[in-house]
């Protein structure tokens, strides 16, 4: 990786405005209701604990996807594997039996945030190089005025808890040295898509959007309550897309405004830091190489038909190195190298008989392609 770059700036915090609602939460506390159904062959009591057990499997899993989009879920897997420790609570809303098989249909509270962390502790050391950040912070005081040395200490302290996962990071300074002040202030104007633009531009994986706003309290004597909060957004630099959205805040009690301030500031920053990393990570391992597709197989019935769709792709056009993510009873996921157009892939597969079954294209969007397999 090249030299790392330590930057930083302090922007008028007037040119920003906030698009999402943020909210202080821990990670404990990120819970996010999934309502899905599950399966299982047979009846009775053991079936049903069965169709449970995958309907919490695809829950994990629905709430996994939707952070690592369509990357590599090997790394992950563990967390599906373990699926019961991240479902805090679930209800049955209904059952039945059609076919010799037990369907259940189940409302499950997840824990969001914690498979969000865990996913990205598992995917770090698989990248193929640290996530590249940039760092855009602003400060106000309760006056409205910016104080650049507020903005400063958060860029700086975000800045080193990055290098020490061995993270590039750029802040605000050099940027203004490269686009100049009026350009840099119409990107922040503009919003997450353009800030997008400015991590595309700069090679960054992510950017990290934050505004810090410290008040006073009303005190006894001296003492004054000095209160700081942290808005935060991680967003994708890929296409600028929120990744994460958090707020945390502290207050320590000083006669010394500025020092009380400063150790507000650093609290909250601390409490910060664990979704910056989580939200970094996963704008790295959601982004997809458009010189690659990605392969979703649905209801695969077993992995001899992946394997003959793998043949025929070689056969046919020449594909080799496909790589399989990942395979269940609900689906397969495979990535392959290709940038051509995807026509030839679905015509090639759909023209196929394998084991009695045709492979037929759900839908297909950018560089993911989804079928389903069809009794012929």
């Amino acid at each position: 990786m090249g030299r790392r770059l330590r930057w930083t700036v302090w922007l008028c915090a007037a040119l920003l405005t906030a698009d999402a609602a943020f909210a202080e939460t821990t990670l404990a506390e990120g819970l996010t209701t999934v309502t899905l159904e599950g399966s299982a062959p047979g009846s009775g009591g053991a079936a049903r604990m069965a169709a449970i057990d995958n309907a919490r499997e695809q829950a994990v899993l629905e709430v996994l996807e939707e952070a690592v989009s369509t990357a590599d879920l090997s790394a992950v897997y563990p967390i599906i594997e373990h699926a019961f420790h991240y479902v805090h609570a679930f209800r049955i809303l209904d059952h039945r039996q059609e076919g010799g098989v037990t369907w259940v249909e189940v409302e499950m509270d997840v824990y969001q945030d914690a498979i969000h962390r865990d996913a990205a502790l598992l995917a770090l050391p698989h990248l193929a190089e640290p996530p590249k950040v940039l760092l855009v912070i602003v400060a106000r005081a309760e006056s409205g005025e910016g104080l650049e040395e507020h903005a400063l200490l958060v860029e700086a302290l975000l800045a080193e808890a990055l290098e020490n996962q061995g993270m590039e990071w750029m802040g605000a300074a050099e940027l203004t040295a490269y686009h100049g002040a009026d350009e840099l202030r119409a990107y922040v104007a503009d919003g997450a898509p353009a800030l997008g633009r400015l991590a595309r531009i700069h090679q960054a994986d992510a950017v990290v959007y934050g505004e810090a706003v410290c008040e006073s309290g009303e005190g006894r004597g001296n003492v004054r309550p000095r209160k700081a909060r942290i808005n935060a957004q991680v967003l994708r630099g890929s296409d600028g897309l929120p990744m994460k959205s958090f707020s945390a805040s502290a207050t320590v009690h000083s006669t010394a405004a500025a020092l009380g301030f400063r150790q507000a500031l650093e609290d909250a920053t601390h409490k910060l830091w664990e979704w910056v990393f989580v939200g970094a990570v996963l704008a790295v391992v959601g982004a997809e190489s458009p010189d690659s597709v990605m392969i979703t197989i649905e209801n695969v019935p077993n992995q001899a038909i992946l394997d003959e769709i793998l043949v025929v792709l070689e056969s046919d056009l020449g594909i080799a190195g496909a790589e399989t993510l990942y395979m269940s009873r609900r689906e397969a996921r495979v990535r392959i190298p290709y940038s051509r157009s995807l026509a030839p892939l679905s015509d090639a597969i759909a023209a196929r008989n394998f084991q009695g079954y045709r492979v037929a294209p759900v839908r297909v969007v950018s560089r993911e392609m989804v079928l389903a397999v069809e009794s012929d």
